[in-house]
């Protein structure tokens, strides 16, 4: 089963860690879905980016309990797909290293992760990485109705849709 999967965080640093998680099906069901209490104090700039308030985070989840959820969904995934892979898959290990749960970050670093960006950027003929919403809008991908662009469940959502399109055999 291939998986879309996609991170908020504290921040981009050595300390940051993550503070929410969205992991979706190729099929599209929502396997994951969750706030994680944060390991680190919420950057100015990552705030401005993702808007996860210290009220929302006061009732999340530490990550190891986060973490016996993830390694569920990891098992069974044959591909991790993220639109820029290498700054998820970064954070979780850094979390998982940080919230010292060395079976989940075995796991992290053990699954096949894949970017999906490459793909979206070779389809629509541009020389740079496009944007996971501006590929969307250019592929005329349904945009979810529900959520905020730079929330976990959200980019993961849209991630999986932008990769429908992708490999949806050309017509004509």
């Amino acid at each position: 089963m291939d998986v879309f999967l996609d991170t908020e965080t504290t921040g981009s640093g050595p300390q940051d860690a993550v503070i929410e998680l969205g992991v979706v099906a190729a099929q599209g069901e929502v396997l994951l879905h969750t706030l994680v209490a944060p390991l680190a104090p919420v950057t100015r700039g990552a705030r401005r980016v993702h808007g996860i308030t210290d009220e929302e985070l006061a009732d999340a989840p530490p990550f190891p309990t986060v973490a016996d959820r993830l390694d569920t969904v990891l098992a069974d995934a044959e591909c991790v797909w993220t639109f820029g892979p290498t700054y998820d898959r970064r954070m979780l290990l850094q979390t998982a290293a940080l919230a010292e749960c060395p079976e989940t970050h075995r796991r992290i670093q053990d699954s096949t992760w894949r970017d999906l960006q490459p793909d979206a950027t070779r389809v629509l003929g541009d020389a740079e990485r496009v944007a996971l919403t501006d590929a969307a809008k250019r592929l005329d991908v349904s945009i979810p109705t529900e959520g905020h662009h730079h929330r976990a469940l959200y980019d993961a959502k849209l991630a999986r849709r932008v990769w429908t399109s992708v490999r949806r055999p050309a017509s004509g």
